[in-house]
Formats: structure tokens, C-alpha cells, sequence
């Protein structure tokens, strides 16, 4: 099928003209574009939603139809932060994730990464291709901690290879913000080169006051998940970083941190919710 025929049966279906092959019927849509929840029907042709209302002119003898009563419609779910060799594998998680109504996992690359090295890494993600969970991944500059050889396993070569494949969209959990922002010539290069490949900067800024994060942001970084406290949350926005939520096992933090938002008047259009890894 071509682009254009796929466009012109995408418009079929949502004419009302040509029939489709899944009608969700009956449900409450949660529409995160307006913040509304209201009553509608979806059509889907060829894997893709091709009508969001209450018009029943796409069903025909073919289309298959679920009662959605009682129930939400809404987009799936991206968790933006995720390790999955905490507890559970790549896959392992899968089942569970796609359950719950997680599509999308946006996964650190560390533990993979430092066993494999570059080239053995990115045919794992190849492979990883193949399951019905879609996984992305963020790539590290850095450990945690200095050990032999990480100098070359996060060498400019290595990373080169890693930035600039498509399922990488970020460098992640960067520690060392600190040695950052002092002016480390080898860290600027780093972020200097993800950004030329169009990756995001996830920091971990744990601990960072108000007028260190401005040196943070000032050095590309766009994202961070350690706010633990609204005054956290808040300088991370005022900054312009998207911030991160987050309740698990891990970090139960969610219920004193809306609080916090609320009772401040912060805006949420920058903020992401995660488990972090849950345990």
C-alpha cells in the first residue's frame, strides 16, 4: 500500500465512506489535548485510528466491535524513565507493561551497555524490534561509579555509534552535573555531540540548588527526574526542564508532591509522570 493509498482510506474511514476494521463503541474519551472526558466512539483502519465521534457509518459486516461501556478511552501510556535490570529484563516486562496499558518504555542503557559494549548493544535493540512492546532508550556518558576501561566503553568513537541510531533519543541519567557545569572539557564534547545527533539531555540533579540548575540547563540538559519536594519541582520548571514524577516502590512520592503543586499554582504542562523502575 502506498502513502497515498493509505491517506485516501484513512479519509474514507472518517467520511463515514469506506468501513473499518475496529469501532470501539460506547466508551468516555479522555482526551489529553483539551483535558475533556466525554462520550465517543473510535474507528481504526490499517492500525491506525482513523475517527474520534459518535457517527457509526464506518461499521460494516467486517468491522469488528468492542463494547467499551463503563469504560476509558485513552492514548497508551510512555513510561519516560525505566531500568529494566532492576528487577525485570527487557522483555520480561512486557507482559506486565502491556497490561496495564504501557506501550512504550523509554529504557536505560547502562547495565546492557557496559556488558556488551557499543556494537553488541545496538544489535540487541535490532532484535528487541521484533516484540509488540516498543522500547527506546536513553545512552549514558557516564557509570555510576569509575571503573577499568570506562573510558573507553564511553569513548567520542563509541558514542558516535550509539547517538546516531534511531532508537536512542536521549543521553541519560547524567550524574555528573557537577563536574559538568565546572567546565569538563570531555562531558562538554559529550553533550555537544548528542545534541548535534538530536538527542535530549536527561540530568539527575539530585541536590542541585536554584542557581546551580541555571548552569545545568545553560549546559544543554532539558529533563530531570530527582525533584523530591515542590520547591524541587518548581525550580526545575521555572527552568524550563521537564520534570518527572515519580511513585513506586522505589520513590512513593506522587500524592505529597501534587499537594505541593496545587497548593503552589504550578502549571503541569512540563511535568511527566514515572515509577523509575518499580521494585
Amino acid at each position: 500500500m502506498t502513502k497515498v493509498e493509505e491517506s485516501l482510506g484513512l479519509i474514507s474511514i472518517a467520511r463515514g465512506t469506506g468501513e473499518a476494521d475496529l469501532y470501539i463503541d460506547g466508551g468516555n474519551l479522555v482526551n489529553v489535548l483539551s483535558g475533556e472526558i466525554y462520550p465517543a466512539n473510535i474507528a481504526v483502519w490499517n492500525g491506525r485510528i482513523a475517527y474520534v465521534g459518535l457517527s457509526r457509518k464506518m461499521v460494516g459486516s467486517n468491522t469488528r466491535v468492542i463494547d467499551a461501556g463503563g469504560y476509558y478511552l485513552c492514548p497508551c501510556l510512555i513510561e519516560a524513565h525505566f531500568h529494566p535490570w532492576f528487577v525485570y529484563n527487557p522483555v520480561s516486562i512486557m507482559e506486565v507493561a502491556l497490561a496495564s496499558g504501557t506501550t512504550t518504555l523509554l529504557c536505560d542503557n547502562l547495565i546492557l551497555y557496559i556488558n556488551l559494549g557499543a556494537e553488541r548493544f545496538l544489535k540487541i535493540l535490532k532484535a528487541l524490534d521484533n516484540y509488540p512492546l516498543r522500547l527506546l532508550w536513553t545512552a549514558r556518558v557516564m557509570s555510576h561509579s569509575p571503573y577499568p576501561g570506562e573510558e573507553e566503553f564511553f569513548s567520542i568513537e563509541n558514542l558516535r555509534k550509539v547517538f546516531f541510531d534511531p532508537h536512542i533519543l536521549k543521553v541519560g541519567e547524567f550524574t555528573q552535573w557537577r563536574t559538568l557545569i565546572e567546565g569538563d572539557n570531555n562531558l562538554v564534547e559529550k553533550i555537544n555531540l548528542a545534541l548535534e545527533a538530536g538527542l535530549g539531555i536527561d540530568g539527575h540533579t539530585a541536590g542541585s540548588s536554584y542557581e546551580l540548575l541555571n548552569a545545568v540547563v545553560a549546559a544543554g540538559v532539558g529533563s530531570c527526574h530527582e525533584a523530591i519536594t515542590a520547591d524541587e519541582i518548581a525550580n526545575r520548571v521555572r527552568l524550563g526542564l521537564w520534570t518527572m514524577l515519580r511513585y513506586s516502590s522505589l520513590r512513593p512520592d506522587l500524592p505529597e508532591l501534587v499537594d505541593g503543586i496545587i497548593k503552589m499554582n504550578l502549571s503541569t504542562d512540563r511535568m511527566i509522570l514515572t515509577t523509575d523502575c518499580s521494585t
